[in-house]
């Protein structure tokens, strides 16, 4: 798993000091102007990969109930105000709380190696009232994992409740460190599954995802295009384009918004690393007959 690297905050100081004696005076010696040394990211700013010891994680999530039926109760929970998920790099182990005094605790014991791949690590565990499933992706953009981004999915089942939350966290830009004029562009991914008839489609590498915020005026927008196949087939289906639009909250790196012509949570998120180097969101909405749940993240041009 991935780490944040921890800088140090320093500042530079100049002192100014004069001299004489005897009532003579003399012409001090210029002093020479320092060479501007650079400033490191804040702190907290680790990578992911480079973590050590035991991390809490924060996240912005969309939640929903499992159902014969399919989904159903579908929300969405801003950053900070939903699922921790508290890491323990040297044991391998996660803990995670959720809304409504919901604990769940996986160790490599509880390890799921079908489900498994090399940005994905997946548990699953029986427990006294049910099971409970863990799967935590690190992303990639272009192929190059991200340093400060990840997701998780955590689905709860006690008797004939089942829960699911999907959920997006990592090393959050700091609010003092967020841009605060200026516009930037990401590169950016998404990943995620419809449902269809009644059918699940995952969608395929072909989707894609844009993404770009104003600092300025905290304006965020972004668009899906999905394209995706029935599980265990290679027939792809275009859904379509998907625009949305939202708001980076005052003072934080949390947005949130919705896509239009849809209905349903939309997408909640937030920025990652030093002045908003990373993004990534998690969305949930109808369009039409369609259900979309899913995950973008992207990193600044």
């Amino acid at each position: 798993m991935r780490v944040i690297r921890l800088a140090a905050l320093f500042s530079l100081a100049a002192a100014l000091s004069a001299c004489g004696g005897g009532g003579v005076s003399s012409t001090p010696t210029p002093t020479p102007t320092p060479t501007p040394t650079p400033t490191p990211p804040p702190a907290a700013y680790t990578k992911i990969q480079d973590l050590t010891g035991t991390h809490t994680f924060q996240t912005a999530d969309v939640h929903w109930q499992i159902t014969t039926a399919g989904p159903a109760g579908q929300g969405a929970d801003t950053f900070g105000n939903t699922v921790t998920v508290t890491y323990d790099v040297a044991a391998g182990s996660y803990v995670i709380n959720a809304p409504g005094g919901i604990t769940g605790i996986f160790e490599l014991s509880n390890a799921d190696p079908a489900h498994s791949t090399a940005t994905t690590q997946a548990f699953k565990k029986t427990t006294s009232t049910g099971q409970q499933e863990l799967r935590v992706t690190w992303p990639t953009v272009g192929g190059v994992p991200l340093s400060y981004t990840m997701f998780g999915r955590f689905i709860n089942v006690a008797g004939s409740d089942a829960k699911a939350w999907l959920a997006v966290g990592g090393m959050p830009t700091i609010a003092s460190d967020m841009p605060k004029t200026g516009t930037a562009t990401y590169s950016a991914e998404t990943a995620g599954s419809i449902v269809s008839g009644g059918v699940q489609y995952d969608t395929t590498t072909a989707s894609t995802a844009t993404f770009s915020a104003n600092f300025g005026t905290g304006a965020i927008s972004t668009s899906l295009h999905l394209i995706a196949a029935p599980v265990g087939s290679s027939a792809a289906t275009d859904f379509g384009t998907f625009n949305g639009t939202g708001a980076i909250a005052a003072g934080s790196s949390a947005f949130s918004g919705t896509f239009a012509g849809t209905t349903g949570p939309g997408f909640v998120g937030s920025f990652f690393g030093p002045q908003g180097a990373e993004m990534g969101y998690v969305y949930n909405f109808l369009s039409g007959s369609n259900e979309a749940f899913g995950g973008t993240s992207g990193k600044k041009q």
